[in-house]
């Protein structure tokens, strides 16, 4: 095999290997690692094309695992840990900067010893949580021994208490609302009998925010926070995150009021006009006073566009003017809030520009990516988009890739849409995502192509999606020719 093909193979966004292919890979594993065995990085992806395909490759595997020790490269080790269906905790302890924690130590060498074969839902969560610290929970989600540490996580749910699903809820609540529902669901009954320690509170309150149709819940929450110059200024600004996430008007107010009585930390004073300008707490006075020459010092996130947004809309206050000087303020971070802000200026700010840009390079999150097709014409950088899309990418997320599914629906390739759905499906039945959406992406492909679909799955988007979504799918099985 050449050493282009081997790149080329690595490279490719979708492959399937063929029989003379894999025979080829089978025979000349030895070949391939003289050609290209100093590009660690390239020899794991073409491995993990094989292995996807359950296609093992066993010289090339224990060439890989004797060398990834050595290496330094973090992208390497990222899809090294993609690549194992269970991961050797020893290889995961010797990677670089892996133990930065005692304790983390300490519950992987007990694993390691006991041959993974017991687990506490303790020494799950730890492992979860360093996998959060170092930023590849997510990437590494789908993988199946990920998969085992979360469900052994989940399972100890019943003996937690709320600090611990405190814990819980910090390392997986960003990627499945299924687990935070039921996280919710243990807590409403734990709160009956116990008070609950302050900081375990704040972490849920914030944590829990971002649920809907848990109002009471979040309510009986912020009642038993208490508010009080003790309370530390970074609780402060978690607490005022979760009532922005909420629209807890009663708990906002609560935070501002706190916040205005104290000499504000550099760090959290955005958090503290983010706060003023959503639910109008500044006095008009107040609002003009904000210094604009100091927006970017304070709002070097995310949280700048949300900021000037809320201040447009209560305030009418404009920053148009500001922006023209300062265009590199508008970034990936930004961008959705101030497309919305400067709808007539797009291209005087160089807005259009900078959305094609961030889209191509996947920096704007899909529920902004929504926002901005009601805005503008995007039907072709979605598209494209949606065929760059990988597993990872829609963790959690099958209704918004469901919703720029539907926008492109004329255009689309039905393929890769076939792709995704099969994607969505298996994230739905591993609780990584709730099925609302999948009506509406079976409709697309059934005006093209002919599926399958499993009865236990109609019934739950039977159940859990809304009318419209009912409608499209309904249209859909009659494109199928199912009966119900």
């Amino acid at each position: 095999m050449k050493k282009f093909d081997i790149f080329r193979i690595a490279k490719s966004g979708h492959f399937i290997p063929d029989l003379k292919l894999t025979r080829i890979a089978l025979t000349q594993q030895e070949q391939i690692i003289k050609h290209v065995g100093d590009d660690l990085d390239i020899l794991i992806k073409f491995t993990q094309k094989f292995f996807q395909n359950k296609q093992d490759l066993p010289l090339l595997r224990s060439y890989i695992d004797s060398q990834i020790i050595k290496d330094n490269d973090k992208k390497a080790q990222l899809n090294y840990l993609k690549l194992c269906d269970k991961v050797d905790l020893l290889i995961l302890l010797s990677l670089p900067n892996s133990v930065q924690n005692p304790v983390i130590y300490f519950v992987l060498n007990r694993i390691i010893k006991e041959q993974m074969s017991q687990y506490s839902y303790q020494e799950a969560t730890q492992v979860l949580i360093w996998l959060k610290s170092n930023q590849i929970l997510k990437q590494l989600v789908l993988t199946q021994w990920v998969q085992n540490l979360i469900r052994i996580a989940s399972e100890g749910l019943e003996v937690m208490d709320i600090k611990n699903i405190s814990i819980l809820s910090s390392v997986l609540g960003h990627i499945s609302d299924k687990i935070l529902s039921d996280l919710a669901n243990k807590l409403k009954k734990l709160l009956k009998t116990t008070k609950g320690d302050q900081l375990s509170l704040i972490t849920l309150y914030q944590r829990l925010s971002k649920l809907q149709n848990q109002d009471d819940l979040l309510k009986t929450i912020a009642s038993r926070i208490t508010f009080s110059p003790l309370l530390k200024d970074r609780d402060l600004a978690q607490i005022s995150i979760g009532s922005i996430h909420c629209n807890d008007l009663e708990t906002a107010t609560k935070c501002f009021t706190q916040q205005k009585s104290r000499k504000i930390q550099q760090s959290e004073i955005n958090i503290f006009n983010l706060l003023g300008a959503k639910f109008s707490l500044f006095s008009l006075e107040e609002g003009n006073k904000i210094d604009l020459k100091q927006i970017y010092q304070y709002f070097n996130t995310d949280r700048l566009g949300l900021f000037c947004y809320y201040m447009y809309k209560n305030y009418q206050i404009d920053y148009l003017d500001f922006f023209k000087q300062n265009t590199a303020l508008i970034d990936e971070k930004n961008i959705v809030f101030m497309s919305q802000i400067f709808q007539n200026q797009h291209s005087e700010l160089g807005i259009e520009q900078k959305i094609l840009q961030y889209m191509q390079q996947n920096k704007i999150q899909m529920a902004g990516i929504i926002t901005l097709m009601t805005l503008m014409d995007l039907q072709r950088p979605i598209n494209q988009y949606i065929n760059n899309l990988k597993q990872s990418d829609i963790v959690n997320q099958v209704k918004e890739v469901a919703a720029l599914i539907l926008h492109v629906q004329n255009i689309c390739n039905v393929q890769k849409i076939i792709e995704i759905y099969k994607w969505c499906v298996e994230l739905v039945q591993k609780d990584l995502s709730r099925p609302n959406g999948l009506g509406n992406i079976i409709y697309v492909i059934s005006k093209q192509a002919q599926i399958s679909i499993d009865s236990q799955l109609m019934d739950l988007i039977f159940t859990e999606c809304d009318q419209l979504e009912l409608n499209n799918f309904q249209k859909a099985l009659l494109n199928l020719g199912i009966t119900q």
